[in-house]
């Protein structure tokens, strides 16, 4: 096709060469979306960036906006507000919370058993 490895599509498509036909289809058919990408650029604008929003693309950015986009939505905790309150003294919090979320490590539960003198029973 004439164009080098290194050329990015805007240069590809606005340099001065003429339209070639192949014999392989697929070099048609990128010949032909090149010319539908070049109808479509304008020369003489600027390039703005665009954000995603709920509804539509818009030109400024939200934090909130992204957050909502990116995170996961879980469920609803109903016991945080129990375990997670202001006289709480923040290790047994900690742990209670790692706890609740199913989250100990085998480890430590075995350690913790094991200094409590109860045993195992897998």
């Amino acid at each position: 096709m004439g164009i080098r490895r290194e050329t990015t599509l805007e240069e590809a498509v606005c340099n001065q060469r003429r339209r070639k036909r192949h014999r392989r289809l697929i070099l048609n058919d990128i010949e032909k979306e090149m010319d539908f990408v070049k109808g479509k650029l304008r020369s003489g604008t600027d390039d703005v960036d665009l954000w995603r929003w709920k509804t539509s693309y818009k030109t400024n950015f939200s934090t909130t906006e992204t957050w909502q986009q990116t995170r996961e939505v879980g469920s609803l905790c109903t016991w945080g507000k129990s375990i997670w309150f202001s006289q709480a003294s923040p290790k047994f919090a900690f742990m209670t919370w790692i706890a609740m979320r199913g989250s100990l490590l085998k480890g430590f539960c075995a350690d913790h058993i094991r200094i409590s003198g109860t045993s195992l029973s897998n």
